[in-house]
């Protein structure tokens, strides 16, 4: 398995430290993003290891590319990346995971006559609303964004996963601190989106009407990123209109 060298790992949870530290003391915001290309297992199996190590560094080379540079990603293990968002709250970095899975199915590769893209599952975690009465470091944000990305890859669709919508409802006490490439078991996924679609002219008139508890808790998870979407467009085409303005 690939793992981060010692030089990386140590950059890495430095600037996580210093980005948290700093978030902390001022009363700002961070955001842990894990990424994890969906496919890497079976490509290993059905394209091998050299194969499937070229199209990991493709995927790097291109989240690289994609991410500010104020923010920094690190390749953590086979297929997995952290993102460290600085100055970031929960519903950017929402944006930002959207932005980095894009990036990463827009590559195409070749296998043979065979054409594919991958994709990407995506787990957050953040200093926002974080209890000042207790006390967390970069680790423990890690291991959050962690258990946020296993739910992402659970599921069918890998989408975006925010930990203090899942896991914090659930568990009083944070779990033990885990190794960046280790994950425990998680609880079940977001609702179907089938079923929420079915829902969904309810809760939105809840949403225009500012009823949010109306809205099943279970149901919260999936309209997240279509609304955030939504959003994001919005704002480009109202962007759009003002500068023809």
């Amino acid at each position: 398995r690939h793992l981060a060298g010692l030089d990386n790992r140590r950059q890495l949870v430095d600037f996580g430290d210093r980005a948290v530290n700093h978030a902390m003391e001022t009363g700002s915001e961070v955001s842990i993003l894990y990424l994890e290309i969906a496919e890497a297992a079976q490509l290993v199996v059905t394209l091998g290891s050299n194969i499937t190590e070229q199209i990991i560094n493709k995927i790097h080379t291109v989240l690289k590319e994609t991410v500010r540079t104020d923010e920094q990603i690190t390749r953590i293990d086979d297929g997995r990346f952290v993102v460290v968002l600085p100055m970031t709250k929960a519903f950017k970095a929402h944006i930002v995971a959207n932005r980095l899975k894009k990036a990463g199915r827009s590559v195409e590769f070749e296998s043979g006559e065979e054409k594919f893209r991958i994709n990407l599952a995506a787990g957050i975690s953040t200093t926002e609303h974080c209890d000042d009465e207790v006390s967390l470091d970069f680790t423990d944000f890690c291991t959050q964004a962690a258990l946020a990305l296993k739910m992402s890859m659970e599921s069918e669709r890998h989408p975006v996963v925010r930990y203090d919508e899942t896991y914090e409802k659930q568990f009083e006490n944070l779990p033990d601190k885990i190794a960046f490439n280790q994950v425990e078991e998680s609880s079940e996924a977001p609702e179907d989106p089938e079923n929420c679609m079915e829902h969904f002219g309810e809760m939105f008139s809840g949403i225009l009407l500012g009823d949010y508890r109306a809205i099943p808790e279970s149901y919260v998870q999936t309209l997240i990123e279509p609304l955030e979407n939504f959003l994001a467009y919005a704002r480009e085409q109202q962007s759009e209109a003002d500068t023809k303005d």
